[in-house]
């Protein structure tokens, strides 16, 4: 049986002289921004809702997507613009054939684990936005609502 660590507990008590950890690793402040847009029509194919911009030096640690049920159909994207410093993911938060397609009934998701967004620091304030991948049907007057959590610390 052998001990395995972490790079943060390693760097924290194994390494001589030891290494500071981030702040917002092991305790920083979880903000919270939201963005909601009321469709005045469909959405066709690339285009893009922009949602907010993330403050440089952010860390992803959760986020959530909410649109209604009511026969509507169509795939967006959740990700981030190009930065200057980060190469821009227009899924690296939600990919829509998993996770935001309309056409499978209400939603209501949360970022999992493995997406490319979860848990990374982005070096420049980074412009969050939803690209529609499928046009949306009977999706005019819908509400589409985006609360994501980071740490800025």
């Amino acid at each position: 049986m052998s001990d395995l660590y972490t790079v943060e507990y390693q760097n924290a008590y194994i390494s001589e002289p030891s290494v500071k950890n981030e702040v917002g690793k092991d305790h920083g402040r979880v903000r919270r921004m939201y963005a909601s847009i009321t469709l005045a029509a469909e959405l066709a194919v690339n285009d893009v809702i922009k949602m907010f911009k993330l403050p440089a030096h952010s860390y992803i640690v959760d986020a959530r997507i909410i649109a209604p049920d009511d026969g509507t159909s169509g795939i967006v994207n959740v990700g981030w613009e190009a930065n200057g410093v980060d190469a821009a993911d227009e899924d690296g938060i939600f990919i829509g054939a998993s996770e935001v397609d309309f056409g499978a009934g209400a939603i209501d998701n949360k970022l999992l684990g493995t997406a490319p967004g979860y848990n990374k620091k982005f070096g420049a304030e980074t412009l969050i936005s939803a690209k529609c991948t499928e046009v949306t049907v009977a999706s005019s007057g819908d509400t589409i609502q985006l609360e994501l959590f980071y740490v800025l610390d």
